[in-house]
């Protein structure tokens, strides 16, 4: 019965060793995944693009030409500025510090070089009429009162000078 006892011993062996090799191949295989795993997150995490916040504001003080003349205040100013007037940034300024100011009127800005505008540009400033017909030569300040313009001021150093003497 030897010879029978060490033929077992052999088929118990060669089932021991291929069930150790398919345990060694499964451990390698899952070894092998998780490493490209592994790898695959590290390329994914650094490729991964940041996420940009854009911040809109929306500025409710511009306004377009047809506008000039109906807005919910009954007294407020309108600034028409042209997109090449040198004097817009002094325009700005002004507005800044007037608005520091307690108990201040809304300055409007209106851009008269937007598409939009584009129409209300001509050879000189014409008020008459209904808005669709008024024309603007240069930069121009308008005081509102209760839908009508009070005052008019064409020209930086006129309007410089009014904004002087708001923010004075």
């Amino acid at each position: 019965m030897v010879l029978g006892d060490s033929m077992k011993d052999k088929k118990n062996g060669i089932e021991m060793d291929e069930i150790k090799k398919l345990i060694f191949l499964v451990l390698g295989v899952t070894v092998v995944f998780f490493i490209f795993y592994g790898i695959t997150l590290l390329v994914l995490k650094k490729e991964e693009p940041k996420e940009e916040k854009i911040v809109t504001q929306i500025d409710f003080e511009k306004i377009l030409v047809n506008q000039l003349l109906s807005q919910p205040e009954s007294n407020y100013y309108v600034l028409l500025t042209i997109k090449n007037d040198e004097n817009n940034e002094t325009y700005n300024s002004f507005k800044e510090t007037y608005y520091k100011k307690e108990g201040h009127k809304i300055i409007y800005q209106v851009d008269l070089s937007d598409p939009m505008n584009k129409s209300y540009l001509g050879d000189e400033t014409t008020l008459q009429g209904d808005v669709k017909d008024f024309k603007f030569k240069n930069s121009v300040l308008l005081e509102i009162e209760n839908g009508t313009i009070k005052t008019i001021l064409d020209g930086s150093t006129d309007i410089i000078s009014k904004l002087r003497e708001l923010t004075a």
